[in-house]
C-alpha cells in the first residue's frame, strides 16, 4: 500500500508528542534537554548522510561529484541555530 510508511510516521509523531506532552513533566529539565539534543543530533546526521550518500561516485574509472549544493543546503539548520543562539532567540521554551 503506497503511503503506509507516511501514515505510520504520522501516527508515531502524534503518539510521541502526546506522551511527551502528558508525561514530560515527570522528567528533569536536564534529561529533557539531553533528549532534545540527542534528537537534533540524530536528525542532523541522518540529513547529512542522506545528502552525501551519492556525493562521490566512480563512473568509467573517473571520480565524479554530484549534488554538491544538496550537501551545502543540508547544513543550513546549523547556521540558523548559531544565529539564533547568538541573538538569544530560542524555539524551545
Amino acid at each position: 500500500m503506497p503511503g503506509l510508511g507516511t501514515l505510520i510516521n504520522i501516527a508515531a509523531i502524534i503518539a510521541g508528542g502526546s506522551i511527551g506532552y502528558y508525561f514530560g513533566g515527570l522528567l528533569k529539565d536536564r534529561v529533557q534537554e539531553g533528549l532534545i539534543m540527542a534528537s537534533g543530533l540524530g536528525t542532523m546526521f541522518l540529513g547529512i548522510s542522506g545528502a552525501t550518500e551519492k556525493l562521490l561516485s566512480i563512473k568509467s574509472g573517473e571520480l565524479t561529484s554530484v549534488s554538491n549544493m544538496m550537501m551545502i543546503l543540508s547544513l543550513w539548520p546549523l547556521l540558523l541555530f548559531q544565529v539564533f543562539s547568538k541573538l538569544n532567540i530560542y524555539c524551545i521554551s
